[in-house]
């Protein structure tokens, strides 16, 4: 017990308290700092062993010495007793005190604003490492992407030939089993961007890189191409060729040999030779389509059109080039697509079929020949056949993320929902960088509820494509009834970015959702259908369409969506040839909903208007079948335009289960879908009395949404400059609704 007083008597435990206390504090500081200067462990463990050796020396001096008013005196020489002395100790209690305070402060602090921030940036990195993680585990180490080659020619017009280079590597790597290999769309999101190696495997989920150069110079080219480990960026194999542009079929299949022994080498496996891909020796007729591959990529009306032009060239070359065949039966049938030209399907099918039938004649084997071919049996309305050639080419070749994705989307059509799901999954997985892949998977996310994922999936596609991401993230801020706030997103997107023409495309359907007819009719166009649907307008679609037909033929849909509009106006002898010509289709549709509630219900009520009515257990029996596939699927979809619960109601209302009609529809109010008013097939609702709660809600969530959105922008409108109601002003608006 001496010592201890004595140890008291000398201040030694007062300063080894407070020597402890500010080391707690400097340590963890330094561990909250240095990370942000991009230190590692290093340094804060340099800062810990410092502190634990100076603890030490500091009870040293602490017991030989003592700090004075006249400076630092031998204990020896202290008088205990004066105040001084006792002042000492005081001061040094105040130390440990306000040290202490400090340390509670940077507690709580770290506890509760720094820990919620740096336990999210864990969770995400975890995440990530996750989602990579089961990448390999699901392929093992065998992935690999084939990052653009750097165009070193002195024309920058030569980057086709590059890119070409590249793309052809990728082709001859793809058909190895068992390898995952990233598609052209995600790899090439990299070309002349300066992404460390690291960064690009991750991204993309792969173990190695191929990466590389090409100086084209008349008749000459040098080639160089490297295979690096991605993570480590370690490389593993590198090589310069230095040929004749004739040689350019041979250093290619001499690169991938390489590439395919380095892989077996640093896996340890076996792996069967990449398969010889060269359907040509013509140098310009392959030179064409390395510049028409390069055109079908950008996918603007412009590049389809000079795609096409380059195949053909290619073709006129050689007219046993099977890929360049595949390839211009694609981009002529693209161009009948509205996004990029208004070529006639028919015309389409007519320039396009003998291409795609003469590529799978000369190469049964080719992925894109299949896929061709699959395009126009899909224009000729053979499903069953185009799915067959889907399934073809996407067996050939794995990796094959666009023929996966459109595979993916008829079989939805066709109601196969869960597979065209994993086909979806699939796509993103070859081409984690495609914006298409991407779009597609969100949607599919959104309508199975997953909406976690969704918001992730929508998070990659902010960075890929501004406007996609527009796009879908005001579709998925409307989910659930969120009309006003969606619409005012929508309003604040074009003042700040005009360029996304926001307005146009989601607000109409918005206000029209939220019974702002006049406001939804000045900023729409007249044949907007769905908008006049909301409306209650039926007859006026009825009216436009007729005088559409009498100008010209109408196009493929336009025929069915009159048919839908016409019982709905309460024209059901017209509409019946209409709705029959869809209901004996029904195995051929394709890029229209699949056989949906009101579809159902304008076929039943014009069938039932007709003196010779047909038998309508089979149009029923399909719609229960259609609920039981969305059930089956996971699919929960809600929004303005299609509801699952809608569908689920009507097949039950059908079936004679009234009590479970009555609670999924008002389930589908609730959930933002809109029934369509004033429709003369749906009176049947409208009557029955059991109904009027369902519809009262349905008022009162649009009359809320309404004021929401009113209140919002009255009477100071912040988006006047892009918007205003039809008055000029909000007078009234809010009384009058």
């Amino acid at each position: 017990m001496s010592f201890f007083r004595e140890l008291n008597r000398r201040n030694v435990i007062r300063v080894g308290a407070a020597y402890a206390v500010t080391a707690w504090l400097l340590i963890q500081v330094a561990e909250t700092i240095f990370p942000l200067f991009g230190f590692g462990d290093t340094p804060a463990r340099v800062v810990v062993v410092v502190l634990a050796i100076g603890l030490i020396p500091t009870l040293v001096l602490a017991w030989a010495f003592e700090w004075t008013p006249e400076g630092l005196r031998r204990d020896a020489d202290v008088d205990r007793g004066r105040p001084a002395a006792l002042d000492n100790a005081k001061r040094l209690d105040r130390i440990i005190m306000a040290v202490l305070a400090l340390a509670l402060g940077y507690f709580a602090f770290d506890k509760f604003v720094l820990d919620p921030a740096r336990d999210a940036k864990i969770a995400e990195s975890a995440r990530q490492q996750g989602r990579a993680q089961a990448i390999v585990e699901a392929y093992g180490e065998r992935s690999i992407a084939v990052l653009p080659f750097v165009n070193m020619s002195t024309d920058p017009e030569q980057a086709y030939f590059s890119d070409g280079m590249a793309e052809e590597l990728l082709n001859l790597l793809a058909a190895i089993p068992d390898l995952r290999v990233i598609s052209r769309s995600s790899a090439f999101t990299y070309k002349d961007r300066s992404v460390p190696i690291p960064t690009i495997a991750s991204e993309l989920g792969v173990s190695y890189v191929l990466e590389g150069s090409v100086r084209k110079a008349g008749d000459t080219v040098r080639i160089t191409a490297q295979l690096i480990e991605g993570h480590s960026d370690r490389h593993l194999w590198s090589e310069t060729y230095d040929r004749s542009l004739e040689d350019i079929f041979a250093i290619q299949d001499e690169i991938s040999a390489a590439i395919v022994g380095e892989l077996e080498s640093a896996l340890g496996i076996v792996m069967a030779d990449a398969a010889d891909s060269h359907a040509t020796t013509d140098i310009e007729a392959y030179e064409a389509y390395l510049r028409g591959q390069y055109l079908m990529a950008q996918r603007t009306n412009e590049s389809i059109a000079g795609a096409v032009e380059e195949f053909s060239q290619a073709v006129a070359l050689d007219p046993y080039y099977a890929p360049a065949q595949a390839g211009l039966a694609l981009a002529t049938r693209f161009l009948s697509e509205t996004q990029f030209g208004d070529l006639p399907k028919a015309e389409a099918l007519a320039r396009a079929r003998p291409h795609a039938e003469r590529a799978l004649e000369l190469d049964p084997d080719l992925p894109e020949a299949h896929a061709a071919m699959a395009y126009v049996l899909v224009t000729m309305e053979t499903i069953d056949q185009a799915i067959d050639h889907f399934r073809h080419a996407v067996a050939l070749n794995p990796n094959y993320a666009e023929g996966a994705m459109w595979l993916g989307g008829f079989l939805a059509d066709q109601g196969n929902y869960q597979e065209s799901f994993n086909l979806l999954e699939r796509a993103v997985r070859s081409d984690p960088l495609s914006v298409a892949a991407l779009s597609n998977y969100f949607g599919a996310l959104v309508a199975r509820g997953r909406l976690s994922e969704a918001q992730r999936v929508l998070n990659k596609l902010a960075s890929l494509s501004p406007h996609h991401y527009r796009q879908y993230w005001l579709s998925f801020k409307s989910l659930d009834g969120n009309w006003a706030e969606a619409a005012l997103l929508a309003l604040r997107a074009e003042r700040d970015d005009p360029r996304g023409a926001i307005v146009d495309s989601y607000l109409v359907v918005l206000l029209a959702a939220m019974g702002l007819d006049e406001e939804a009719l000045a900023i729409t166009e007249h044949d907007h259908y769905l908008v006049l649907e909301l409306l209650g307008r039926p007859e006026e679609i009825v009216a436009h369409y007729d005088q559409m037909a009498s100008e010209q033929p109408l196009r493929q849909g336009q025929p069915w969506i009159l048919g839908e509009a016409m019982p709905a106006a309460g024209e059901f002898e017209r509409a019946l040839p209409l709705l029959e010509d869809k209901w004996a289709k029904l195995d051929g549709l394709v890029d229209i909903p699949w056989l949906g509630a009101n579809t159902v219900l304008a076929l039943l009520a014009a069938r039932t208007a007709a003196p010779d009515q047909a038998d309508n257990a089979a149009v029923i029996a399909a719609m229960r079948e259609s609920s039981k596939r969305y059930h089956d699927a996971g699919v929960v979809l809600c929004n303005i335009i299609y509801c699952v619960d809608y569908e689920h109601a009507i097949a039950a209302y059908l079936s004679g289960d009234l009590e479970a009609a009555k609670s999924m529809l008002m389930s589908a109010v609730e959930r933002g879908y809109v029934i369509r008013p004033n429709h003369a097939y749906l009176e049947f609702l409208y009557d029955d009395p059991d109904m009027a709660a369902v519809f009262e809600r349905q008022r009162e969530l649009q009359a809320a949404q309404r004021r929401k959105f009113l209140e919002a922008v009255c009477p100071d409108n912040p988006y006047a400059e892009v918007w205003r109601p039809v008055d000029g002003s909000c007078d009234g608006r809010l009384a009058a609704k």
